[in-house]
């Protein structure tokens, strides 16, 4: 399959040749890869209108100038395609140290999460002033990207902006159903998506050090049941990567 580029600027939907101007960005990755002028790339720009989807696909194009910062590209035809799972899914995820939130971004953009919302909590390590979170999400949002251009996505996942728990909550309950992974939930996390699969979900993983009594307390007043994985305790950054996989097993949209 020819190289995947994220286009920020609209493409067109047509079966008819058309020149384009590709952006900086799709040129830097043309000249890291040692792309060469007629060589084929896939263009896909997710700037798909929620209320009609048969616009969602990508651009089959073929290089046709390459400079060192200009690049144009010959489009040759759009190609509806739809990858997207049929569940609505958030994960909530407390923010984790290191490189552990890139690692969960990514994947969780691969298995097909409609949006990651950080959050703060009691025993998060990681503090981050305005102008550290700022430069977070948006290196967040490029780890997304990246993902989505290897793993053949067109809609890119929402990174919300960092918040508190009880702000993640109510909005996520507001929405549709919520649940936060506990490894002493009473009810089982398959079971509870088959229960709500048609509802807009949220899962919501603790920090490495777990939340406290009371924050556990505050999530099931606003309605989110704990629920479990299994018998083993995960670490943050395999908790909401094996709860997305499980969910979206019992959507059909793996396995």
């Amino acid at each position: 399959m020819p190289p995947r580029f994220f286009s920020p600027t609209s493409l067109p939907r047509t079966q008819t040749p058309v020149a384009l101007e590709l952006d900086a960005s799709i040129v830097q990755h043309l000249h890291v890869l040692r792309l060469s002028v007629g060589d084929a790339i896939v263009l896909f720009d997710a700037q798909t209108n929620e209320a009609e989807k048969s616009d969602e696909g990508e651009l089959l194009a073929t290089i046709a100038t390459l400079e060192r910062r200009h690049a144009t590209a010959t489009a040759e035809a759009w190609r509806t395609t739809q990858r997207e799972s049929p569940l609505d899914i958030t994960l909530v995820q407390a923010l984790a140290v290191g490189d552990k939130m890139d690692l969960i971004v990514q994947k969780a953009t691969e298995l097909g999460a409609t949006c990651v919302a950080p959050i703060r909590s009691t025993r998060t390590t990681l503090k981050l002033d305005a102008e550290r979170a700022a430069k977070r999400l948006q290196h967040w949002r490029g780890v997304a990207i990246a993902a989505c251009e290897q793993c053949g996505r067109n809609r890119l996942p929402r990174i919300a902006d960092i918040a508190d728990l009880d702000q993640a909550v109510a909005q996520a309950t507001k929405s549709g159903a919520c649940a936060i992974l506990h490894p002493d939930g009473g009810v089982s996390l398959h079971d509870w998506t088959q229960a709500h699969r048609q509802q807009a979900l949220a899962i919501i993983v603790g920090p490495e050090g777990g939340f406290t009594d009371e924050e556990i307390a505050l999530a099931r007043a606003h309605g989110a049941p704990l629920v479990t994985l299994g018998p083993r305790v995960l670490r943050t950054e395999t908790a909401g990567l094996a709860a997305l996989a499980v969910m979206q097993a019992c959507a059909g949209d793996l396995g």
